[in-house]
């Protein structure tokens, strides 16, 4: 039933600095964050720095999310 339901809604918020991948090869990398079927892409892609093996991202993105909890199972 909707009575044995508890509903608490998270604000979220990642800040990726940079993503770090050992590729020899020039080219930009994206980041995508999926839950479900929604998806939530970053803005920008950065050029992949090849000496570093690194892209500097510098960015933050934010959403809010319900989770629902059974009063009775817990789960």
């Amino acid at each position: 039933m909707l009575t044995d339901r508890a509903a608490y809604k998270y604000k979220v918020k990642f800040f990726v600095k940079k993503v770090s991948i050992a590729i020899s090869f020039p080219c930009n990398m994206s980041i995508v964050y999926k839950k479900g079927k929604k998806k939530i892409p970053f803005t920008k892609e950065p050029a992949l720095d090849i000496k570093k093996y690194e892209a500097r991202f510098e960015e933050t993105i934010e959403f809010e999310s319900v989770f629902f909890k059974s009063k009775s199972t817990g789960k």
